[in-house]
Formats: structure tokens, C-alpha cells, sequence
């Protein structure tokens, strides 16, 4: 491989921008990459070996912070400015760690290949002996890489000393007196391409994903381990030593998922828009015929989307956490187009299932627990009746709450005269049904079931760099409907009424799961749990709608899921960053750390409020959501 010289002027201009603490991203002959994000005390290294180049080893550094990549670049010249670049850095942080990585020998890898291909394999070179001062780190590096599992094999990783530290045909960059005079330390870390079949050079795109995602949670412990023992440099978690910016394939991927969610709203796509008309005849035919129900057509052109959606490059962005967003996402994506092209077709049952999954066992006796506590006899109320004209007026001055808080808070509410009955929220719209009426005692807890959770996180994720977090990652709506049904119940407006109905869903959509028709549906709800016939049609008809739509079911499972995770005395406010599921936390507190999530520009306003609180802490510290059941029977039987 010919070998290409590095010009003299760029170390230079290296060296400055570390001094500046300015992101350094250039390009090296041969292919080769330079990036460091920030002043950081580590680097990652990749040289191309004399039999070639292996793009897939490169994958394993490029989520991390700070990495330089060969390609053709002589050995020299990198050496000349990983030297640079060292003693720069020592000088900032008193210590600098170099990591070098590179590929298994393929005759090794191949005599294991036919063996036990999947199980990776690691081995840590250093030569510093035991009881060195940077033995705390590789021990970290070692369990980390240990713990690596790919297709349930798990990784075995070892230490060892050897006093030089290069990949096979290739010189080593310094020796150790030369890295004692820069107070650096070299470490090399030997990877089995495990993401590939060496003997016919197919490679598994989803192991080698995996594996890096792996790699760079490993690698920043053990450089979180290095930085704090043996640096200056102070960082507050691991987390926080990963990248603090967006790259081009970030902004460029995330700009084409979202102008394709915004071309459709899945919920109105897939509601009837004759709901109204649907009633009447159900009740003129004495509810025996099965009532038909029309929809929108679809205002965008469902192969195109697809096409579209699926020419995002998001192989190219390296970022782990944010790739595996938004794989997740078009994944998402591509299913509900597909429900939309199937609707009153066996498909978009399935597709259902698949987008909000199936009534659990626990959800069912939940939803069971409910309805044998509050019976028929407790569900009406005395409380005046608010049309849909006074709730607009509530909206509003709600929405004046939040702009004096936040100016860019700029919602819009709408009495549709396509929609009979109920409350949407589209985007940053609220969608008011003509003939919706609400009781007063509800009209708070509706307020900040629509606006404090679902426009609220709208305007909190449009505040963040990227667009997912208001358009919605993938699975958001179960937390996002539980935390509106969690609001609900921390203002005191999840009354016995409501309660009945989030479970005459959760039972709706097993008796759908299970084949039973709409006539079945709306029979067992008025006849075996009395509710109106009015209630049970609409149940019924949000349950069955597009050819069976589970969604429902998720305002109590979500709202189950979130008591769980206050009950081990987690923050409730992560969960407002803005449209995410509750699988997405741990993303998000690292990008938080990372430096690349904004704060919450809005909380909602029940947070102020002390009988709000102290039921919150009330969950918090294990209450059980029961014994608030069997309360509000007690009072309701005075």
C-alpha cells in the first residue's frame, strides 16, 4: 500500500484548535478520518494494515469522541501528530491515554471461524506491569468488554503485557520511554471480527451495530475510570465523555424522518369521519347490524413515503444511541403507512399488534380489578355539563399560562366539524368534536390531560436539535397517554366514570384479540359492566376502528407502567423531554449529559401545585394505586 504524506501545516492548525477547545473534523489521505470533539485526555486509533484496509474495524471507534483514522498516512506522520496531539493534551490533563484497535490475524480467525464464529473476543495490550497507576483502567476496559454479548455468546476479553503494542505487520507508534517523556500511555486492543464470516467475507450488518454500540459504552468507562484518576479533566459521568454534537448524517437523517411524519397524522388517518352517522343507524337497526364506517382518504402517496423513508442513510450515522432512535423510528414509520394502506383489512390488525402489541395478562386483571370495584351503579355524576365551546375558552387560557412562560409557545385549538365527539391532539392543534361535552369536575384534569402532557411535550421536544422528540420516537404514545392519565389522577380529576372507561378498553380490545365482533364487543360492555349505550359504542368504535386498532388499550397499561417506575423513586420530569417512551430515559439522560439535549423549556403546571405533589410523592413512595380505587368507592357510596 502506498503510503501518503500528511501536510506540515496541518498539525499546526490541530494543535490551535485544541487549544481553542475547537471540534476538530478533517479528512486524511486514503480515506482516513481526524475528529475530536472537545479537549479530551483519550484518543482512539485505527491504521490501515499492509494487507488492507477493514472499514468495519473503523465502524468500532467512530461513535467515540475522539478517534483518528489513517487511511493512507504514513506511519510517520501520524506519529508525528498522535505526538502533538499528546503533549498538547498532557499539558491540559497531566495524563493522556492513546488506545489502538485493530482486527484479530485472519489465521487465527479463521481455526475459530467453523467453531464458535459469533463469540467475540478481546485482548488488552499494555506495557505498564500490574500495579501501575493505569491498571484501574484497563481492569475496567477488560470487564466491560467481558460483559459484550453478540447472539447470546458472551465475550471473553484478557489483559496482557507486551512492550511493544502494534498490530501485526505494523511498527509500534512509541516506545515507553517515549511515552513516559509525553506522560502518555498506549494501550492496543485486538478485536475478532466476529461481525463478519472471514472465509467468505459476508458481513452481518446488525452484529457489527451492535458491537459498536457495545464498544463505545465500554470505551467511555474505562476512559470515565483514566479521566478521573489519572487527569485533570472533570467529568461529571461516562456518559458525558461521548459526543457533544450532531454530524451532518444526524441533521440530514433526522430532517427526512420528519418531513415524512408530518406529511400524515396516523390517529385522524385511521378515524371514522361518520361517526355520527354510524351511531344512528347502529340504533335505528336495534345494534344488530354491524355499523360501517368511512375514513379520510389518504392525502399523501403511501409507496413514495416508503421509498423515501427508506433511502434515509441511517447506516452512515455513527452515533450509536442516536442511530439505534432512529432505526427504531422508521421501523415505526414504515408500519403505520403500511396500517394505513390496509385499513378494514385483516392487515391492519396485525399491524396493530405489532405497533402497540397485545392486553397482557397483568393488564387484563388490572382492567378486571377496576370494573369489579366500580360497578354500574357508581358511574354517573352530578357535575354540570361543559360543551365544547366553554372547554375552547379553558383551552385558551391555558394555552396563555404557558405562553407567558415560554414565547414560542404558539398552539391553536379548533371545534372540527369533521369529528362528532372526543379530543385529538395533532401536532401543536387541539381538535375540539362538535357535539363534545365534558362534567366540570373534569374539565382540569382534561386540560392537563391534552395540553400539560401532549402539546407540552410537542413544544418541549420542538426546543431540542432534533426533530424526533416532537414528531414522536418510536413507541412514545403508550407513556405519553399514561402520563396524561398520571396527570389526571394527580389533579383529581380521575374519577370513577373515567376509571370504568380506560378499562371497558383495555376489555374491548381482548374481546377483538380474541375474534369476537363489534356487536359482541358492544353486548358484553352494556350487558355485563352497564355502560351506556352511547359509551359503549364509542369504545367499541375506537377499539374497532380501521379493521381493529389496539391503541386504546395503552392509556392504562402506560399509566400502569408509569406508577412502576415512580414506585423505585424515579424523577418524573425526564418524561416530559418530549415525545419519548419510557425505554428511551437512559438515551435521554445521556445525550442530556452528552451536552446535546437542551433543558425543558416547559413543566406542567400541576408540578406547582401542593396537593399535585404530594400525591406524586405519595406514588413515589410506593402507594398503592388500589387503595385509591377502594377510596374513591367509599366516598362515593356516602
Amino acid at each position: 500500500m502506498n503510503r501518503t504524506n500528511i501536510p506540515g501545516g496541518c498539525i499546526d492548525e490541530i494543535c490551535e484548535s485544541l487549544k481553542n477547545n475547537v471540534r476538530i473534523e478533517k479528512p486524511l489521505p486514503g480515506g482516513g478520518r481526524f475528529h475530536i470533539d472537545r479537549r479530551l485526555p483519550f484518543i482512539c486509533v485505527y491504521r490501515t494494515p499492509s494487507g488492507g484496509n477493514d472499514e468495519r474495524i473503523q465502524n468500532l471507534i467512530y461513535g467515540t469522541s475522539s478517534y483518528i483514522n489513517g487511511g493512507s498516512a504514513s506511519d510517520k506522520d501520524l506519529m508525528k501528530i498522535l505526538r502533538s496531539i499528546a503533549e498538547t493534551l498532557s499539558a491540559f490533563f497531566h495524563s493522556f491515554l492513546i488506545l489502538e484497535i485493530w482486527k484479530e490475524d485472519k489465521n487465527k480467525s479463521d481455526s475459530i471461524d467453523s467453531v464458535n464464529p459469533l463469540k467475540p473476543n478481546f485482548r488488552i495490550f499494555s506495557n505498564e506491569r500490574q500495579g501501575s497507576e493505569i491498571f484501574s483502567t484497563y481492569k475496567t476496559l477488560k470487564r466491560g468488554l467481558s460483559s459484550i454479548t453478540i447472539h447470546k455468546q458472551k465475550a471473553h476479553a484478557e489483559l496482557l503485557f507486551s512492550q511493544t503494542i502494534n498490530p501485526p505487520g505494523l511498527c509500534a507508534l512509541f516506545n515507553l520511554n517515549e511515552l513516559k517523556q509525553m506522560n502518555t500511555y498506549l494501550a492496543g486492543l485486538e478485536v475478532r471480527p466476529v461481525y463478519m464470516n472471514v472465509q467468505k467475507g459476508i458481513i452481518y450488518t446488525q452484529v457489527l451495530s451492535s458491537l459498536s454500540a457495545q464498544m463505545v459504552n465500554v470505551l467511555n468507562r474505562a476512559f470515565f475510570v483514566f479521566s478521573k484518576k489519572l487527569t485533570t479533566h472533570k467529568a461529571i459521568h461516562f456518559h458525558a465523555l461521548g459526543k457533544s454534537s450532531f454530524s451532518k448524517s444526524v441533521a440530514r437523517a433526522d430532517r427526512k424522518l420528519a418531513k415524512i411524519c408530518d406529511s400524515y397524522d396516523f390517529i385522524i388517518q385511521v378515524s371514522p369521519i361518520n361517526e355520527a352517522e354510524a351511531r344512528n343507524d347502529f340504533r335505528k337497526h336495534r345494534y344488530k347490524k354491524l355499523p360501517e364506517f368511512y375514513y379520510k382518504p389518504l392525502s399523501f402517496d403511501p409507496a413514495k413515503a416508503k421509498r423515501s423513508l427508506w433511502d434515509i442513510s441511517i447506516d452512515e450515522i455513527e452515533d450509536p444511541a442516536i442511530k439505534n432512535l432512529f432505526s427504531g423510528k422508521r421501523e415505526e414509520v414504515d408500519l403505520q403507512i403500511s396500517m394505513m394502506l390496509n385499513i378494514d383489512k385483516p392487515g391492519f390488525r396485525y399491524g396493530s399488534l405489532q405497533l402497540y402489541g397485545n392486553v397482557s395478562n397483568e393488564l387484563s386483571s388490572f382492567a378486571d380489578e377496576i370494573l369489579k370495584i366500580f360497578d354500574k351503579r357508581h358511574q354517573h355524576s352530578k357535575s354540570k355539563i361543559i360543551d365544547a365551546l366553554q372547554f375552547q375558552k379553558s383551552v385558551i387560557s391555558e394555552f396563555n399560562y404557558y405562553k407567558s412562560i415560554y414565547p414560542l409557545f404558539k398552539p391553536s385549538v379548533v371545534i372540527n366539524n369533521e369529528m362528532y365527539s372526543g379530543l385529538i391532539v395533532s401536532r401543536n392543534k387541539l381538535l375540539i368534536g362538535t357535539e363534545f361535552s365534558v362534567p366540570e369536575s373534569r374539565v382540569e384534569s382534561l386540560i392537563q390531560h391534552e395540553i400539560g402532557t401532549h402539546v407540552l411535550t410537542y413544544y418541549n421536544g420542538l426546543a431540542q436539535p432534533f426533530r424526533q422528540l416532537h414528531t414522536g420516537l418510536s413507541g412514545y404514545e403508550e407513556m405519553q397517554e399514561g402520563l396524561a392519565v398520571l396527570s389526571e389522577y394527580l389533579t383529581g380529576g380521575l374519577n370513577i366514570s373515567r376509571l370504568r372507561l380506560l378499562a371497558a378498553r383495555v376489555k374491548a380490545a381482548e374481546y377483538m384479540i380474541d375474534g369476537a365482533d363489534f356487536i359482541e364487543a358492544f353486548n358484553n360492555l352494556t350487558g355485563n359492566y352497564g355502560f351506556s349505550e352511547f359509551a359503549a359504542f364509542t369504545v367499541a368504535m375506537r377499539i374497532y376502528r380501521g379493521g381493529g386498532l389496539t391503541k386504546d388499550m395503552i392509556y392504562l397499561k402506560g399509566f400502569l407502567e408509569i406508577i412502576n417506575y415512580l414506585a423505585k423513586g424515579e424523577d418524573i420530569k425526564p418524561l416530559f423531554a418530549g415525545k419519548i417512551s419510557l425505554s428511551h430515559i437512559a438515551i435521554m439522560k445521556e445525550l442530556e449529559l452528552r451536552g446535546i439535549l437542551k433543558p425543558v423549556p416547559l413543566l406542567p403546571r400541576y408540578l406547582k401545585d401542593q396537593e399535585s405533589i404530594k400525591r406524586l410523592n405519595e406514588l413515589k413512595k410506593g402507594y398503592s394505586i388500589i387503595n385509591y380505587f377502594k377510596l374513591l368507592k367509599k366516598e362515593s357510596e356516602k
